[in-house]
Formats: C-alpha cells, structure tokens, sequence
C-alpha cells in the first residue's frame, strides 16, 4: 500500500458509494448521494408548483383578458350609441319648432338650438358662453327675468313667463317660456333648461284684434243708442198722428171724411208696428247674452194668445190650444215677442172664418211649439228665405215688413233652439214650429 492512500474511514460500510464534498474552508468531505436525490426531487417539485402557478395565472389572465376586451367592445359602442343619440338630440333640436336655451348657473349660455339662433341673428358660436340677460334682454325687463332665474335656481319651476329678446339688429322679439332647473348626477341644480316660443306675432294679432272687439263694441253701443233715437223720435210723431187720428174718428160725422182718416189710422198703425219690430231686431242683433230664468211655456203661450181676442172676434177666427199641464224651459221674457209673432202671421195668412191651433209637444230634450193655420200656404220656393231680415212674400192682400219672422229667428237662436215651418198635413196652411230646450232634472 502505497503512502497517503486511504482504503477506508472508521464506522463506515466497506463498498458504500461515497463522493467527495468541499467544506467551506476548502477542505474536502464525503456527501451523502441520498440527499442529493432528495433535493432534487424536492427542486423538480418546486418546478412542477411553479409550472402549475403559471398556468393558472396565465388562465386567469386570459379570461380577465377576454372580459376586459368584452367591457371595451360593450363601452365602444354604448359610446358610439351616446355619440349618436347626442347627435340626433342636436338634430332635433336644431328642427323643433321652438327656442331651447339652457344656461349655466351664471347664466351664461351653455346651449342654444339653430331656432334660436336664426331668431336672434347669429350664430350658434357668437351666442355660446354669453352672458344671456346682459346680452339678449332689453335693460327694462333684465331686472324682472333674473329674479325669475334666481327661483329657478332654488329649484323652482317657472312656466308660461314672457319676456323680450333682443336681436342682432336691436328688434324685439316676445318669447314665452317654460323653464326648469337643470340638475346633476347628486341633485343640484347647476342652470337652467327652457323651451320659448316666439309668440310676437300671435300677440300682435290678439292686440289687432281686442282693439277690432273694442271698436265693435263701441260701434255696438252706438247702434243701440241710434235705435233708440231712432225709435223715439219716430214713434213721437206716429203716436201723435194716432192720438188725432182717434180723436177724429170719435167726433167726425161725415162718413167719406171718416174713411179717410180711418185709412191714416190703419197705416200710422202699421207704421207703429214698423218701428217697434225694427227697434226690437236691431236690439237683438246687438245682444250678446241674455238672462235665463224657469218660465212654463204654455202659461206664456196663453197669455200672449189673449192679446189677440179683439182681432180674432174681428175675423171671426177660432184659436184653439191642445195643450195643457206644464212646460217648463229655461227662456228669458223676450220669447214672447216670438210666440206673438208666430200668432199674428198665423192671424195674417187664415181667411176670415178660419181656423187656429197652438200645441206643445215633448221632443225629448226639448219642447216644441207649434202654430198652424190654415190658410193659403206657402210655397216650397219661399221657405227657404221667410226667416231672413227683410225677406217677405206677398198672399191674397197679405203683405208685410219682413222682420216679423226674421225676429223670432233671433229670439229662438238666442236660446240655442230652432224654428221651422212645413205645409200642413191637414191640408192647406202651414205649420211653423220653434224647439226650445227642457229643463233637465239635476
């Protein structure tokens, strides 16, 4: 065995496999290959972990991935939708028809359609960032509509207030307004929305015609005034001339003299009757509105019917009346005026000997009056135009002014009702009728 040759270590298994290990301090040792394995086992383990944590993180990554793109792709095109809504919301707003405004809580102008624009003579970008009230409001009314934009911005909502506008070129332009906070994501109220429209020339027209009424109104009162000059100053003379004329019936002896003013009498009394009937058309074609009370028909029929017992005995003409109970009907006291003139033309047309009959029938919602005669008729020709002013057709000797029926048309529409006339179904004469509505039970 040669020097320095070493075959074996005390306390260790001849054959065992050994290596050599260096120690720290550069001395060389014997490292057990057991634990070489083990450690790397140990290392491969690690790998295989680390491995297996890099997969996963990368799936998670992926999927995170996917998701965030899936968001981008989502928010691109609800963007792209608000692009587009944004766009067709100035699109329309541009179009409609009024002024939308909106101001900031400074009131300067954050908004205004093209409407808006053209009415005020610029453009869209002269206007934006203005201060509205110092820029576009006439000084008188600037004061006026800050105090109202004050209250809206404490929350209030402010319609229907108008105010001018002023335009590029110094013109007015009246503008009626809805205005509303406008208000933030948390509740605030940072400005204000309004719509306006242009109401300039609507109110000049209102203006034209108030003062068109006004002048109607004065022209209206003027006329019933003339009438009633009118009637006065003719009825003084006729009343005269019918006074003298009675007088001389009374006292005269001499048959040929007394026919004559008996003549006078007729005509002055005809004249009478002219003007009273005029008076009384030119009043109705003057009123507006008249007062309505409960009056029963029939009681009114009847009272008028009893002013006409001289002229009927004259004639030797039977009125008869088929109706009775209660009609009752809201109608003011000046339906009588129809009733009468509906009995004397009926008095008018009849042959001396004839015959009358008044009746009231229910036609439901309304009553309705008739008066038939049974004279000569009338023709098919003349209906349509017998209840016009002046409009008057000529019978056997029968003659008339033409305002007779043309006054109880007026009287009737004033009560919202309707008159008529058509051939008696008994034979010769003619039936005029008026419907006048019932009172409803409440």
């Amino acid at each position: 065995m040669k020097s320095g040759q070493v075959h074996g270590t005390s306390g260790q298994n001849p054959g065992m496999n050994n290596s050599l290990k260096r120690s720290p301090d550069g001395r060389v040792g014997i490292l057990d290959i057991t634990d070489k394995i083990d450690l790397s086992d140990e290392l491969k383990a690690y790998h295989n972990h680390l491995e297996n944590l890099i997969l996963e993180r990368t799936e998670e990554l992926r999927y995170i991935n996917e998701q965030l793109q899936k968001e981008i792709s989502k928010r691109e095109r609800v963007e792209e939708l608000l692009r587009r809504e944004k766009e067709r919301f100035h699109n329309y707003i541009d179009v409609v028809g009024i002024v939308i405004l909106v101001l900031d809580i400074d009131g300067c102008v954050s908004l205004i359609n093209q409407k808006g624009a053209e009415l005020l003579g610029y453009d869209k970008g002269a206007i934006i960032g203005k201060d509205w009230f110092s820029n576009f409001i006439p000084e008188d009314e600037q004061n006026n509509i800050m105090d109202a934009f004050s209250n809206i911005l404490k929350g209030h909502f402010v319609p229907n207030l108008e105010n001018s506008i002023l335009t590029r070129f110094g013109k007015k332009k009246l503008i009626s307004w809805t205005n509303v906070p406008l208000l933030d994501e948390q509740g605030c109220v940072i400005g204000c929305i309004s719509a306006g429209e242009d109401i300039t020339d609507i109110r000049s027209s209102q203006e034209k015609l108030q003062k068109h009424a006004d002048d109607l109104k004065r022209s209206d009162e003027l006329k019933l005034l003339f009438i009633d000059i009118l009637r006065h100053d003719l009825l003084n003379p006729a009343n005269i001339i019918k006074g003298y004329s009675e007088y001389l019936l009374e006292t005269m002896g001499n048959e040929e003299e007394k026919d004559i003013v008996q003549k006078i009498h007729q005509q002055n009394e005809k004249l009478i009757k002219i003007i009273n009937s005029a008076s009384m058309f030119g009043k109705l074609e003057s009123t507006e509105m008249i007062c309505f009370e409960e009056l029963d028909l029939l009681e009114l029929l009847e009272k008028v019917s009893r002013e006409f017992l001289p002229l009927l005995e004259r004639r030797n003409i039977t009125l008869e009346c088929y109706a009775s109970g209660s009609y009752p009907a809201y109608a003011n006291p000046v339906i009588e005026e129809a009733f009468y003139n509906l009995i004397s033309n009926a008095i008018k047309f009849s042959p001396q000997g004839g015959r009358i009959v008044l009746d009231i029938m229910d036609g439901g919602q309304s009553w309705k009056v008739t008066f038939t005669d049974f004279g000569i008729g009338i023709r098919d020709e003349h209906k349509n135009f017998i209840f016009k002013r002046f409009k008057r057709f000529s019978g056997e000797g029968v003659k008339g002014s033409g305002l007779g029926l043309a006054i109880v048309k007026k009287i009737v529409e004033l009560h919202d009702g309707e008159v008529g006339v058509y051939d008696n179904p008994s034979g010769s004469g003619s039936v005029f009728w008026i419907r006048l509505n019932k009172i409803q039970p409440s």
